[in-house]
């Protein structure tokens, strides 16, 4: 388990990511995170993916528009 201290920058809160918490995440300086709930009172946090995010707005767009077939589907 590793544990990172909150720190003050600027107007924000921020962390350094350890060496290997970076490598582990293949993010280098610059590079973007997704952050999810967990469901469960935590977060994930994984490097953000183009594809993913489009892909994810293209579901998020066709889950409304046929929110009542869906419904229809699950029943």
């Amino acid at each position: 388990m590793k544990t990172l201290k909150v720190r003050k920058i600027g107007s924000f809160l921020g962390t350094i990511l350890p060496a290997e918490v970076a490598a582990a995440l293949k993010v280098r300086e610059g590079d973007r995170f997704c952050v999810f709930s967990d469901g469960l009172g935590g977060v994930r946090l994984t490097p953000y993916d183009a594809r993913f995010a489009t892909a994810m707005e293209a579901f998020g767009e066709g889950r409304r528009a046929y929110r009542n077939a869906l419904r229809g589907l699950g029943k």
